[in-house]
């Protein structure tokens, strides 16, 4: 798959990030044991901007499409695609 697509709904309208991540340690890319309760807000809302997905929500209670395509390398500098 070269796009994973997540189907969400909020509860009141805001805004939706996501930041794909390898689920196993890895030095290239970012992954599971990088984002922490100190890191976590900066990742998701995009530290680099290079692999940052976010959707707004002008309606709750609606589906919303999140699209994700691409994976950040460790050091934020670039992204891969999925694939």
């Amino acid at each position: 798959q070269d796009t994973i697509q997540i189907t969400l709904q909020l509860s009141e309208p805001g805004t939706v990030w996501c930041q794909p991540v390898m689920p196993l340690t890895d030095i290239d890319y970012l992954d599971e044991a990088d984002v922490t309760n100190v890191t976590y807000r900066n990742y998701i809302k995009g530290r680099s901007g290079v692999a940052t997905f976010k959707e707004f929500v002008d309606t709750a209670y609606v589906n919303v499409f999140v699209e994700v395509n691409r994976l950040e390398m460790a050091n934020g500098t670039a992204a891969v695609t999925l694939a």
